[in-house]
């Protein structure tokens, strides 16, 4: 079984921090969620994740978190919409 959803970004996204008065916290309300998909995946023993989310994502948490319930293969990669030819302006 493949996975590739994301979580909740308003912890990580420029627009989320306007929202939240200008700080980005592991420890936010949205980012719990992002626990309780790991938990969720290492529960199922879900092969391959892939996880989607903003640019300004802290993927060395993703990446400490994942490895302490067993996914020790652990990486990124980083895109955006114009490495793919897609304008955002």
């Amino acid at each position: 079984m493949l996975d590739t959803t994301g979580t909740i970004c308003r912890g990580y996204s420029p627009m989320g921090r306007k929202v939240s008065g200008g700080t980005l916290k592991e420890d936010s309300p949205y980012n719990k969620l992002m626990l309780i998909w790991i938990l969720f995946h290492a529960r199922a023993k879900t092969p391959v994740l892939i996880h989607e989310n903003v640019m300004s994502f802290n993927t060395d948490y993703l990446v400490k978190r994942l490895a302490e319930v067993g996914y020790l293969h652990a990486g990124t990669i980083k895109t955006a919409p114009a490495h793919c030819g897609i304008s955002v302006n």
